[in-house]
């Protein structure tokens, strides 16, 4: 009888075993990568003349784009002072789709799909019209904080570059950034991922998520205002700048990326932008100053 309840119980915790297994293998797999509400802190090192930024890309809001669902991708620079539409982000059985509203391509971001020693053919937010090829030479896991993430290890062999993609994060780059060393000399390193403003995951050995560079103020004030908003489709946005703006433009934009009025603001501190003819929806007015995306704003026409 001993014996009979000894193995009884070895076979239960076997099976305890296997079944917390199988609950942890499933945990690893489902981890989505994009969600709303979801931000990644890039540090980019010689990207601009100022030595470096943090670049912030977040996801908020959906789109139908060719009767397809997307995440709509922000960028900011500056804190989220100004924020601008990057890219539409599509998430499809292990795969990861970009797609670019200026011109119109969509391309494969990540392919979570492989197994060791598969090739894999995707590209990024640099080189958008370059193929780039990687094999996958191992697949481990990684710890933060208490949660385990699945991780890529991936080498191109002919340029001699590495990257890593961890999931429910993306590549060790940035989120659109995977093998970035093959468009650019410049670099792009992941410090911080949050999901609802609460830190989900940080580099190890990174003990910051922002640094600004040193004279690089950020827009503690707007520059402009509208009104009214929200604005009835067929009626005009009035705008009020607090100074003269002569060399800046004013862009309404869908969440899409289309460009619907485009205004030079001149030597004016009022002037109007009409809506006649837009459909109903959520628009972003942006400010561009001698080329520089200065400050967006949400604009609803009803």
């Amino acid at each position: 009888m001993y014996m009979f309840k000894k193995y009884k119980v070895q076979v239960v915790n076997t099976w305890l075993l296997v079944v917390v297994f199988l609950m942890l293998s499933h945990v690893l797999r489902s981890q989505s990568l994009l969600q709303d509400n979801k931000q990644w802190n890039v540090y980019t090192p010689g990207v601009c003349l100022c030595g470096f930024y943090t670049e912030i890309l977040y996801i908020e809001g959906d789109t139908l784009i060719h009767n397809k669902p997307y995440k709509t991708l922000w960028r900011s620079d500056d804190s989220l002072n100004v924020i601008f539409p990057y890219r539409y982000l599509r998430e499809e059985a292990g795969k990861v789709f970009m797609h670019n509203a200026d011109n119109q391509t969509t391309v494969k971001l990540y392919d979570f799909t492989k197994t060791i020693g598969d090739t894999i053919h995707i590209t990024n937010a640099l080189c958008e019209d370059t193929s780039i090829t990687m094999t996958l030479t191992a697949i481990d896991s990684i710890e933060y904080d208490g949660s385990f993430y699945k991780r890529w290890h991936l080498q191109n062999d002919s340029a001699g570059f590495t990257d890593k993609w961890i999931e429910g994060i993306g590549s060790v780059h940035g989120l659109v950034y995977p093998a970035y060393q093959l468009c650019s000399k410049s670099e792009w390193d992941l410090w911080c991922v949050f999901q609802n403003q609460q830190l989900q995951f940080k580099t190890p050995g990174t003990t910051v998520c922002y640094s600004a560079p040193v004279g690089i103020a950020e827009i503690d004030t707007p520059v402009f205002y509208t009104r009214p908003n929200p604005v009835y489709s067929g009626q005009a946005i009035h705008v009020h700048t607090k100074h003269v703006l002569p060399h800046s433009r004013f862009v309404l934009r869908s969440l899409t990326g289309a460009i619907h009025r485009e205004v030079h603001s001149g030597q004016n501190y009022d002037f109007r932008i009409s809506t006649k003819g837009l459909p109903s929806g959520i628009y972003l007015l942006q400010l561009i100053d001698n080329n520089q995306n200065r400050q967006t704003t949400k604009i609803i026409i009803l």
